[in-house]
């Protein structure tokens, strides 16, 4: 854009910080800082939208973006079916009980985040896939339920 331009012709940069989990060092921020918070920007956006609806619709639109990524997927279409992989998470309702947060993290939430892993790799994202495929294996070793 015009911004971007700019900013390359006139020798300006930009840098983006993190604070460290005490709060008294401000440090570069890595790529994968960078990928987790624009995972949660994309997952609250889609949550704000469908936080009206009541369980078992949230579920059909989770399995229908779910569905809709496979399909973009098999087409090698990996950011469009990221996307919609990111609207699947974020439509999950995950109930109120030990069996339905169960359910919701074994068909969903699991599976799906394996496949936006994928999706990464493909894209040659690495710090993402890390990020996701983490994000996976720490719902999979979860048993506290």
């Amino acid at each position: 854009g015009v911004m971007n331009n700019a900013a390359v012709d006139s020798g300006a940069t930009v840098q983006f910080m993190r604070r460290s989990p005490d709060g008294s060092v401000v440090m570069e921020a890595r790529e994968k800082d960078l990928e987790a918070a624009d995972f949660q920007m994309k997952m609250a956006q889609v949550a704000r939208m469908v936080e009206h609806l009541p369980r078992e619709e949230k579920l059909a639109f989770s399995r229908e973006m779910r569905l809709q990524g496979n399909e973009r997927f098999e087409r090698k279409e990996y950011e469009a079916a990221a996307d919609l992989y990111i609207q699947s998470l974020a439509g999950l309702d995950f109930g109120t009980s030990a069996e339905a947060k169960s359910e919701a993290r074994d068909q969903f939430q699991i599976p799906v985040l394996s496949n936006l892993a994928a999706c990464a790799l493909h894209s040659r994202k690495f710090a993402r896939c890390v990020l996701l495929a983490d994000y996976a294996l720490a719902l999979e070793t979860d048993d506290t339920d």
